[in-house]
């Protein structure tokens, strides 16, 4: 599937089959103004992101590339253990966090060891794998340990370091690529 290469400056815009041109300064916001106007205007809700990424890499196929689930699979994996040591540096900005009790910590990780979402983090360097101890010591502290079978592991989807994550107190999220079973997904 091609998709839009979003480093690259487009002309952000769809023209929906009534001839009406959607304008967005984001190709996100594009996405969204596109929902928001078939809803309002009683029209299928079809795929606005697919067919905005079709209309613009028709109009313009140069600013797009070919997308296959392997080249996706793999960038995701790459990107991981920075989207990790992001996510210790956005904890370290709510300092000092909540903690869960050591029974809800070992419940949770009970769940992410199953889950088809947890991934090992790429080997790397020493140093890298040392920050990452480390990170993980400074925020849990001598009280608390990750769970072995977690450490250097993230949750492909939503970038964090499990043997951290299953002892702070935080909320829910709303994704359809977690699992029904995630501790994590807002469930109602």
């Amino acid at each position: 599937m091609k998709r839009i290469k979003f480093n690259v400056y487009h002309d952000r815009k769809f023209k929906e089959t009534d001839g009406t041109l959607i304008v967005g300064n984001t190709w996100k916001g594009v996405f969204a103004r596109v929902r928001l106007y078939r809803k309002q205007n009683n029209l299928p809700p079809g795929d606005p992101e697919a067919e905005v990424h079709a209309q613009a890499c028709a109009r313009n196929p140069s600013l797009c590339s070919e997308e296959d689930g392997v080249a996706h699979a793999a960038v995701r994996t790459a990107s991981l253990k920075g989207r990790v040591m992001q996510w210790f540096s956005a904890l370290r900005s709510r300092w000092p966090p909540p903690f869960v009790d050591s029974q809800i910590a070992a419940s949770r990780a009970a769940i992410c060891k199953q889950c088809p979402m947890n991934e090992a983090l790429p080997e790397g360097c020493a140093n890298c794998r040392h920050a990452l101890a480390e990170l993980r010591k400074s925020v849990l502290g001598g009280a608390r340990v990750g769970d072995a079978a977690l450490q250097h592991h993230g949750c492909a989807v939503l970038g964090f370091e499990q043997a951290t994550a299953v002892w702070i107190d935080d909320v829910t999220v709303e994704n359809a690529e977690l699992p029904g079973f995630c501790w994590k997904k807002k469930t109602i």
